[in-house]
């Protein structure tokens, strides 16, 4: 934000340094050619304002300029653009030589930051504002488009639809606002506040609230602006600091949805993001389960999360919350609203590779042993999973295949199970339901089962 800052109040800076010695009716549209041309030497990057100008000086100093532009199209600096700016200062703030910003207004901000080598950022090196106080009591944007352009190779992030309501207390911070935007197909609303820049770190608390297909994300922690050392070298822009994700799983019928959070510590820049041993709690207080998550976030070439879930033990009975121990099918029951869904590849940003190992599952009243789970989901396209279990009459379970979601959810590829005690494996997956017991009983008469089939399983018959 320092960097936009900057940027943007040099140019009604140098405009109103020049109004308050001149004349006070002045034809600024006339010297345009002679505006950019300082506007650039003072920026050490090209401006260009294709506008009308209009500044007054009374009763307090205005600026309004149409269609202003800085930087090259290149990699040398930020980009910025604007349909509109409008600037008004205060008067008391200029007899001190501060200039304080009453009312700061972007319409249809357009800013590329380009990222140089390993994720820092190219700047322009000189400002005139660095002998001035700057200090904004209302910055707005309206229709803001945000472009980070990550690298060679690498995915931009786009933040388009930007509304902002913001204050500086200077360049250099603190900073807070609130506003919303579009990214990855989601419009999100976000509030943040910062303290001031101290010794290449700078404190922040962002939250963005929960909407449909966005989770509550809290940050509390600091963005790290790294100096190049005596080689030119610097690590890239980054974040460190604890991140709090929570929102609920859907669920049919009367159940109320159940609540999960996650929460631990993150270090990221725009490469990647390195999660270290995130809580992972499901259900509410009174029966929740827990884990923990570990794992990485690319986000370079090829973005991928690849993340790895672990518990000891999970107690699924006490989770669904009935007053006994629960029916395994019901487990089934339970995720069906997220398989007729539209596809989870559909609505995450980047592919997932998730990977889980459980010791003990509590279902039905008995323990699923050494259950193991891998999930590949891609945009648009199946899941791919593997599950194996020890489930109750000594029974060995493993399906691998892939899921398809949606009105249409099924399942296919491979099946295998053995168990020695058939009948008690149906009479756990029935539990308390003699209908499920024959039905199995039925299929397979056999006291051991031992097999392996391609099968096709559809939820639509």
């Amino acid at each position: 934000m320092r960097e936009s800052l900057t940027i943007l109040a040099v140019l009604v800076v140098l405009a109103l340094t020049a109004a308050l010695v001149g004349p006070y009716f002045v034809d600024w549209s006339a010297q345009r050619s002679l505006l950019e041309a300082k506007l650039s030497e003072a920026l050490g990057t090209p401006v260009r304002v294709g506008g009308a100008i209009d500044l007054r000086l009374l009763p307090s100093p205005r600026l309004s300029v149409g269609q202003v532009s800085t930087g090259s199209p290149g990699r040398e600096a930020p980009v910025f653009a604007a349909d509109k700016v409008r600037l008004e200062l205060a008067v008391a703030g200029l007899v001190r030589g501060d200039f304080v910003f009453t009312d700061a207004t972007f319409e249809g901000l357009r800013a590329k930051v380009s990222l140089a080598d390993r994720g820092r950022l190219a700047l322009p090196e000189k400002s005139i504002l660095a002998q001035h106080k700057l200090q904004f009591d209302k910055l707005a944007v309206r229709r803001g488009t945000l472009t980070v352009d990550t690298g060679v190779g690498a995915p931009s992030y786009v933040l388009e639809n930007v509304a902002l309501d913001a204050q500086a207390s200077s360049l250099l911070g603190p900073f807070k606002g609130t506003g919303s935007a579009h990214i990855l197909g989601r419009q999100i609303a976000f509030r943040f506040s910062t303290g001031a820049v101290e010794r290449e770190r700078l404190r922040l608390k962002l939250l963005i609230d929960e909407a449909v297909g966005v989770p509550r994300t809290e940050l509390d922690g600091a963005l790290l602006f790294p100096r190049a050392d005596a080689s030119g070298s610097a690590k890239p822009i980054g974040y460190e600091g604890t991140v709090v994700v929570s929102g609920t799983i859907g669920s049919s019928g009367a159940a109320a949805p159940t609540p999960w959070r996650l929460s631990g510590n993150v270090t990221a820049d725009f490469q990647k993001a390195v999660l270290d041993g995130l809580d992972l709690h499901v259900g509410a207080e009174e029966r929740q389960m827990s884990a923990s998550v570990t794992g990485e976030i690319d986000l370079g070439a090829a973005p991928e999360a690849r993340l790895s879930l672990a518990a000891k033990q999970l107690d699924l009975d006490r989770l669904l919350g009935g007053d006994g121990p629960a029916r395994p099918l019901d487990v089934v029951a339970l995720l069906g609203p997220a398989f007729a869904a539209p596809a989870p590849g559909g609505e995450l940003a980047l592919p997932l590779r998730l990977d889980c190992a459980i010791g003990l599952v509590s279902l039905g009243g008995e323990p699923v042993t050494d259950v193991a789970m891998s999930l590949s989901v891609k945009p648009r396209e199946p899941i791919v999973g593997r599950l194996e279990a020890t489930a109750p009459g000594r029974s060995h379970l493993v399906a691998d295949g892939t899921l398809e979601t949606g009105a249409a959810a099924a399942f296919k590829g491979r099946i295998e199970l053995a168990t020695r005690d058939n009948p008690r494996l149906a009479a756990w997956l029935g539990h308390d339901d003699p209908a499920v017991a024959a039905a199995i009983a039925a299929y397979l008469p056999f006291k051991s089962v031992d097999f392996t089939a391609n099968a096709e399983i559809s939820g639509v018959g």
